[in-house]
């Protein structure tokens, strides 16, 4: 999911510039992480660094790279890739 611009653009769905909470587990729910609602209100308040209520391209790029070191990739049982942060 992390790939800078492309992956914010996809997200921003109204094209704002930022993106809203609800454009955020979008897109986390499109790229395949498997978080409930309240894990996306977690990364999404860790991702917002300066609380403003949206998320900012470049907080949106230290998130991601904070998460190309946490991201944890498995096999479910049947063969499909799943996703998720760890905190």
């Amino acid at each position: 999911m992390c790939g800078g611009a492309d992956s914010f653009d996809a997200m921003d769905g109204n094209h704002d510039h930022r993106l809203s909470q609800e454009e955020f587990a979008a897109g986390c729910e499109r790229a395949g992480f498997a978080l409930s609602s309240t894990e996306v209100s977690e990364e999404f308040r860790r991702c917002d660094a300066d609380g403003g209520g949206f998320v900012l391209f470049h907080e949106f790029c230290s998130w991601c790279a904070e998460q190309s070191l946490q991201l944890r990739v498995s096999l479910d049982e049947s063969g499909k890739e799943a996703r998720s942060v760890s905190q």
